[in-house]
């Protein structure tokens, strides 16, 4: 297969470093592969990854080589706008295979509305007659099922998400687990301090519950006193100052702020960790990054037991109710403290399962499965696209009953309906 590969492909991206490994693995598995970036002009300009592939930056793109020099088009959609920007302009040229990495768009619509003033109208006219949505399907879910509409194949890397996909997608929808490129095993290294440190990485947001993290620190008084706090990771200077603030109501040590590290120190911080914390509340994600490489690094970890995060085995992550509440945590951190040799066991056992699990053989061989039923769709689809833009250009209205068509075929044609979002 000629695949165009449509991600950002930066050193900062999480999303680039996952599509590296799947492009190496299907170079390797005798297909043709080319890198079309996303990012817009200012992401554009992070360091790129290292890579032997052709790499396109989307301004200069010619996207009328969609047609005959590519087989099949696959988009990385992911919540972080700057990262993705591009990829609406890849949708409207093409049905494009859809890899959704979140599970809630709302991110990256905001910034989408910024720029494709066309945008909000495709919206409020979702989804379109004849169409109905599951029961569950919230609104987020809504924008994620239209951009599923426009594609000719879906990928999704949970189960709290597959059914809106499915709902919409014309083509064929695939759920498995992420792939991400596995880190190596990090022996424990204590700081020499004595201290119990819990360590968050990533981009630290709200989302990822630092301040429960903080409160359940301080709830048992050693652990107050011994505890210490580590965010490795980007961080708003405002929520920075909102953490530091909290932790010291709360009697506990200043955190550490790493702010963005490489592989290396971020090995380094985690080698420290007697405990590390992935918590998303609500979940907004397909998986995560994060809990792969803290799986590979067999470091102890807890989890909010919802979404992805459920699929993994009991026993190999401590798992806690999702919410606010900081007791359940406290009481991982406590069990823990008390048996550090048991958490380590367990941390080993989970590093083995998911270097398994989230191997890029494991994906491949689901993915191309998929990119060959999309290639199968695709005419169709493109037929589709045409006729929608055909019957529009007459002036006929999608929502018109008048029309004398049935409301199931207008609801069809009108799905894979996209314009050019550059004009």
């Amino acid at each position: 297969m000629r695949i165009l590969w449509g991600t950002p492909y930066n050193v900062k991206s999480a999303i680039a470093r996952y599509s590296r490994m799947v492009t190496r693995a299907l170079v390797a598995d005798g297909h043709t592969v080319e890198i079309l970036r996303l990012e817009d002009k200012t992401a554009l300009d992070h360091d790129i990854l290292d890579h032997n592939l052709p790499v396109h930056v989307p301004y200069t793109f010619d996207f009328a080589r969609l047609r005959h020099d590519y087989d099949v088009c696959v988009i990385n959609y992911g919540d972080y706008f700057p990262f993705h920007a591009g990829a609406l302009d890849l949708a409207a040229a093409t049905p494009a295979v859809a890899v959704f990495h979140d599970a809630n768009l709302d991110g990256f619509l905001g910034g989408a509305r910024q720029i494709h003033p066309k945008l909000d109208a495709l919206l409020n006219r979702w989804p379109p007659p004849g169409l109905t949505l599951p029961e569950k399907c919230t609104l987020p879910k809504q924008d994620l099922s239209f951009f599923a509409a426009l594609a000719s194949g879906c990928v999704v890397h949970g189960s709290h998400y597959v059914d809106d996909v499915v709902a919409t997608c014309p083509g064929p929808t695939v759920q498995m687990p992420l792939c991400y490129p596995d880190v190596g095993a990090v022996p424990p290294a204590p700081d020499g301090s004595g201290a119990f440190i819990v360590t968050c990485f990533g981009m630290i947001n709200p989302n990822k519950q630092p301040e429960r993290i903080l409160r359940a620190l301080a709830v048992d008084p050693k652990l107050r006193t011994h505890g210490r706090m580590h965010f490795v990771g980007a961080i708003d200077e405002g929520y920075r100052t909102r953490l530091a603030a909290l932790a010291a109501d709360l009697g506990l040590a200043a955190p550490e702020f790493t702010g963005w590290v490489d592989d290396a120190h971020l090995c380094a911080s985690l080698a420290q960790a007697h405990l590390v914390c992935c918590l998303r509340h609500p979940m907004t994600e397909g998986h995560s990054a994060s809990i792969i490489t803290a799986l590979y690094a067999a470091r102890p970890i807890v989890v909010n037991d919802v979404g992805s995060y459920a699929e993994i085995p009991d026993g190999l992550v401590h798992k806690i109710e999702a919410g606010e509440a900081p007791a359940p945590l406290a009481a991982v951190m406590a069990e823990i403290a008390r048996d550090p040799q048991a958490a380590e066991a367990a941390a080993a056992g989970a590093a083995a399962w998911a270097r398994v699990r989230y191997s890029a053989a494991s994906y491949v061989g689901g993915l191309i499965p998929l990119l060959e039923a999309a290639i199968a769709c695709r005419p169709g689809l493109e037929a589709g696209r045409g006729m929608a833009r055909r019957l529009t250009s007459l002036g006929m209205n999608f929502d018109d009953s008048e029309t004398g068509l049935p409301r199931s075929f207008l609801g069809c044609a009108g799905r894979p309906l996209m314009p050019t979002m550059s004009e």
